[in-house]
């Protein structure tokens, strides 16, 4: 069980592209989607919902606004809004160091 005490190992952090404001971080049984508001910085729990939690180990940020997250299993998790949009299981045998995007 996470408890509010619990301290999770954060594995990758990524700002927004053009945004100085917005970075999500993952790691160890999360993701957290954070906004900083003047000297505050504010963070909401990504919803795996029926998924279950996993750790994930490295995070992209798409064009269309989505986040990408790679697992330690292998697999491809899409977020929109902080929520989990969908899984792409077995991209790869072992964890996903890095997943990337390329922007113009």
């Amino acid at each position: 069980m996470i408890t509010l005490s619990t301290v999770l190992q954060v594995e990758e952090v990524e700002w927004e592209p053009g945004s100085t404001t917005k970075l999500v971080t993952c790691g160890t049984k999360h993701v957290r989607f954070w906004k900083l508001r003047g000297n505050v910085l504010q963070s909401t729990s990504g919803v795996f919902g029926s998924e279950g939690i996993s750790d994930q180990v490295s995070v992209t940020h798409m064009a269309d606004g989505r986040v990408v997250t790679g697992s330690d299993c292998g697999h491809l998790y899409v977020w929109a809004n902080a929520k989990l949009e969908s899984v792409v299981k077995d991209v790869h045998p072992v964890s996903l160091l890095g997943v990337g995007n390329r922007r113009p």
